[in-house]
């Protein structure tokens, strides 16, 4: 549906791939990638560059359609998914972001990345690193989702004794909580008042 779309847009202009990747900044890789459907996960920055080049909603690119339900007629199931932009941010930013997320806005923070509307809206997402591998790919973006309670084996972002956030793994024994470091020389640690959890890494995305 999304590349679908981005065909339709193009046509009426006589667009070609490299024309359209020139106007709005977007690679020419990224762009025949979509275009090809060989990525389904379009980044929010991209969504955004071609939703403003030419004029229409995210919604529109993604194939999002609003029902509109008349006086006679019965509301279907809704099969269509919403979303919502979430931030990209630093890792340095983790300890702070409950401060400033509400100061990060499309025109003056430029990593987003569309995630389901159904997720808290206090996620956010960071990009893994050298020190993540083989756990997770270098430069993937976590999609982190603060939760109330955690799980055996969920991964979590951490900070403990106001160290820089890590991830960690969140493990239960015998009715206690433990943060296990990814390296099993390394002992767990123990849930206390000098340990935060920000979220849970509930998906990972590859980027182009």
């Amino acid at each position: 549906q999304f590349r679908e779309t981005i065909r339709q847009l193009m046509l009426p202009l006589g667009l070609r791939e490299s024309e359209l990747a020139r106007k709005t900044g977007i690679s020419e890789t990224t762009l025949r990638d979509l275009l090809k459907g060989n990525t389904g996960n379009p980044t929010a920055t991209t969504l955004i560059k071609l939703a403003t080049f030419f004029n229409v909603s995210i919604d529109r690119l993604l194939g999002i359609e609003k029902k509109k339900i008349g006086k006679n007629t019965a509301a279907a199931p809704k099969e269509e998914k919403d979303f919502m932009l979430v931030p990209i941010i630093e890792w340095d930013w983790v300890k702070e972001y409950s401060l400033i997320k509400n100061d990060l806005l499309t025109n003056n923070h430029c990593a987003w990345i569309a995630i389901d509307s159904t997720i808290d809206p206090n996620s956010f997402a960071l990009r893994a690193g050298d020190n993540l591998i083989p756990i997770f790919p270098k430069s993937s973006v976590l999609i982190i989702e603060p939760q109330e309670n955690y799980k055996q084996n969920d991964y979590v972002v951490v900070s403990a004794n106001k160290k820089k956030p890590c991830v960690r793994k969140f493990i239960e024994e015998a009715g206690e909580s433990y943060i296990a470091p990814f390296s099993l020389r390394l002992p767990p640690e123990k849930v206390d008042d000098s340990i935060v959890i920000y979220g849970k890494i509930i998906e990972t995305r590859l980027q182009h």
